[in-house]
């Protein structure tokens, strides 16, 4: 009776390492050949190796996922590869990713200082909802920093900023909320 446990475990075994490698087969072909993200991203989430893991966020970033080109810019060596996938990301509207490239140029991080394209880039952020971006911008015309001092964009940026400030408190984020004190002192 032991002895047919153990067979049938076995055999259980075999089959079900079977139907993991069918699956891993369809998932590759789906991330590789179908371009899903989806499949990309289980892919990666089961990997073995964080090389693997990395390589296939990089797939699911090529295939139009927001999260795993933030993912990707993170892990990536390299100011111009962080850009690359960050651009992606801001292409795909995401407000974060719009904004790490205004502050990669704002600040001359690893690149030439392009105040212009800093300013583009809050902007952009700042149009797809991120409140970072919002305040940036509210900071470089409230100060005139990268551009041509300008209190009634400051004030314009800034009511934006407390909108999405407000919203990110509600939901506790610490930050957003001290963001949202610093342009109430402010006189915003």
């Amino acid at each position: 009776m032991v002895v047919l446990a153990v067979t049938l475990l076995q055999a259980y075994d075999r089959d079900a390492e079977a139907r993991k490698q069918d699956m891993d087969r369809i998932f590759v072909q789906q991330c590789l050949v179908d371009k899903s993200a989806m499949a990309c991203i289980m892919i990666a989430k089961n990997a073995t190796t964080s090389e693997t893991a990395d390589m296939f966020y990089e797939y699911a970033c090529k295939a139009d996922d927001v999260d795993s080109c933030i993912r990707s810019a993170g892990l990536a060596r390299g100011i111009r590869k962080k850009l690359e996938f960050y651009e992606k990301a801001c292409e795909l509207n995401s407000g974060k990713a719009c904004n790490k490239i205004g502050l990669a140029y704002g600040n001359g991080d690893e690149i030439r200082a392009d105040y212009n394209k800093a300013v583009t880039y809050y902007k952009k952020s700042c149009k797809n909802s991120y409140g970072y971006g919002c305040y940036n911008l509210v900071i470089a015309y409230q100060k005139g920093k990268m551009v041509k001092q300008n209190y009634s964009l400051a004030e314009k940026y800034a009511k934006q900023a407390k909108k999405l400030f407000a919203k990110d408190c509600d939901q506790r984020d610490s930050d957003a909320c001290k963001r949202y004190k610093e342009l109430l002192d402010a006189g915003f």
